[in-house]
């Protein structure tokens, strides 16, 4: 497995996800964030972000940190202390 570590301090990341009809690749610059072996992505645009569409269709996706490359399944995780904080403005 890659250490992760050489990679902690950049920002974004490029997530390649699969389109739900085309089926072709779709890349997009991401703000990331680790938490030990795990890699957190944004939806600023909550459920409007294609690529959050495209990986609930398709859970497997590309993952591109600085140099290092990688195949993962996504899951979707809600915090439902941020969603009540952010529905409350």
């Amino acid at each position: 497995m890659t250490d992760l570590t050489t990679v902690a301090t950049l920002e974004h990341c490029s997530l390649t996800t699969t389109g739900r009809r085309t089926h072709r690749a779709h890349t997009t610059e991401i703000w990331f964030a680790l938490d030990g072996g795990r890699v957190y992505v944004l939806a600023s645009n909550g459920d409007r972000s294609d690529w959050l569409r495209y990986l609930r269709e398709r859970a497997t996706v590309g993952i591109r940190i600085g140099d290092h490359d990688f195949v993962a399944t996504a899951r979707v995780v809600v915090d439902q202390k941020s969603t009540r904080l952010n529905s409350s403005h």
